[in-house]
């Protein structure tokens, strides 16, 4: 299942209890959309993302990490403080594939949306080519084992 990032919408807005469902043992995976970067105000990507992690390993589910390449080289308005980390660091991708490898319960990434990586806008397009150059090769790599 591929749920909200933030597990209070998952609970307040869609009236799931993701949570409750990693518990009961019904999902073989979970992959939260941590549609976040590392400098949004009201969820950091490293703090969700270890929320995400702890859960899954108490309920023993791998975590697959959903990632939003469609923000690459775009303004995020909900990111408060962070809402131009997307066009700043190229790195950005890339910093957060590290990262999600390094969680206990990894289980691998899913990137969104295909057309913002293979044919993506006019508008975006160099930005998001350059971030390609950064975190295609780390797809290449075999993750390190915790």
């Amino acid at each position: 299942v591929s749920p909200r990032g933030s597990l209070e919408q998952n609970y307040s807005d869609l009236y799931i209890d993701v949570e409750q469902w990693i518990q009961s043992g019904i999902l073989d995976y979970i992959a939260p959309q941590i549609y976040y970067g590392f400098e949004n105000d009201a969820a950091p990507f490293d703090e969700t993302a270890r929320q995400w992690d702890r859960l899954a390993r108490a309920g023993g589910v791998p975590l697959i990490a959903g990632l939003a390449a469609y923000k690459v080289g775009k303004t995020d308005a909900y990111a408060g403080g962070g809402a131009s980390e997307w066009i700043e660091s190229e790195d950005l991708l890339a910093r957060q594939i590290l990262f999600a490898r390094d969680l206990p319960s990894y289980g691998g990434l899913i990137l969104f949306r295909y057309g913002s990586l293979f044919d993506p806008p006019e508008e975006t397009a160099e930005a998001a080519m350059r971030a390609q150059s950064i975190w295609a090769p780390l797809l290449l790599e075999e993750p390190s084992q915790p």
